[in-house]
């Protein structure tokens, strides 16, 4: 059986399924056995990662899309969730600020900053959103923060070390490190559509966390789990009477070997438990 060492526990973890990833190549995810944490035997170059996230990628966060519209309505839902837990006026880092809009819907008196890595919404920001200090670097800044923001970022980050350098030191004793919009490798959907999953997609999602990884990775900047939820009901992605049917006719074809599942668009749904928010805070 093939296996490989957890990179976030340590643990063991085993085969799990192959997939195509974003360069038609066949690659082999694994399940942690302890932590639950998907990842993968294969190495990719910086290159490989910088290629993904070209000007195209970043298209989908300024144009006027569909996508676009429920991504910024979500913005208002994420910051319901965590208004009651963090109060007062703050100094707030988005790490992976994209075009600068989830910053805009927190409040007007919060001190924003931001850190992107993307060119092109690097040049968006300067142009649009000038208010906002962009920060170039993680290692070089000194600025303290009450709160920082992951958004769909975390799964995005091969090596996590210097993320965890950054909160040990950038992040205020008592102050909170809000993720959200990332995959739950331990979802339904996740464990019986396996490789048709609509979050596999290697190596954009290197990682694939659990709540139990994501507390594993987050104690070693000294933070701690405060609260977590899995949005769906009451989203701009909710619609349950199209998504129950897609479930209840996918389990019923997951064992059947006539079907196509990597072609079945029908696997690729919101359901509850697909996405999770969680609040950690710094506690050391």
């Amino acid at each position: 059986m093939e296996k490989l060492d957890c990179p976030i526990c340590k643990g063991l973890s085993l085969y799990r399924f192959s997939h195509k990833d974003f360069f038609g190549e066949d690659v082999k995810l694994f399940k942690c056995s302890a932590c639950g944490h998907g990842s993968y035997n294969q190495d990719y170059s910086p290159e490989q990662f910088a290629s993904i996230y070209k000007s195209e990628y970043a298209q989908d966060y300024v144009c006027n899309s569909e996508s676009h519209k429920q991504r910024k309505d979500q913005y208002l839902q994420d910051l319901k969730f965590f208004s009651g837990l963090i109060q007062g006026d703050l100094k707030v880092l988005d790490l992976g600020c994209s075009s600068g809009e989830y910053l805009d819907a927190m409040p007007k008196t919060w001190i924003k900053f931001g850190y992107e890595v993307n060119p092109e919404l690097i040049k968006h920001l300067v142009s649009n959103r000038p208010e906002y200090r962009i920060i170039n670097s993680l290692s070089a800044t000194d600025e303290k923060f009450d709160l920082i923001t992951l958004r769909g970022v975390i799964e995005h980050i091969p090596d996590h070390q210097e993320l965890l350098e950054f909160l040990n030191r950038n992040l205020l004793i008592g102050g909170k490190l809000f993720i959200s919009a990332t995959p739950d490798f331990s979802s339904p959907c996740s464990m019986l559509y396996a490789e048709n999953w609509n979050q596999i997609v290697a190596p954009e999602h290197i990682h694939q966390f659990t709540p139990a990884s994501l507390q594993v990775l987050l104690k070693r900047a000294g933070l701690v789990m405060k609260a977590l939820e899995h949005p769906y009901m009451g989203t701009p992605y909710e619609n349950w009477i199209q998504d129950k049917s897609a479930f209840m006719t996918n389990v019923a074809l997951i064992d059947n070997p006539l079907l196509e599942k990597s072609e079945n668009d029908a696997f690729r749904h919101p359901f509850p438990g697909n996405m999770m928010s969680v609040i950690f805070e710094k506690v050391v």
